[in-house]
């Protein structure tokens, strides 16, 4: 099974081969879910949830 850092490290290695490219990554899912659950915690921003 792929872990999530992982997943994080081959998007990233393939965010930088089309770089520069027209295409556009879309990520969602239940890896979106975690990608703005940490954006949100590294940010210190206020949700409407306490945790």
């Amino acid at each position: 099974m792929i872990t999530i850092p992982d997943l994080q490290t081959s998007l990233l290695d393939l965010l930088r081969e089309v770089q520069g490219t027209d295409i556009k990554l879309i990520i969602g899912g239940g890896f979106g879910i975690s990608l703005k659950t940490d954006l949100v915690q590294r940010l210190g921003m206020r949700t409407l949830l306490r945790e």
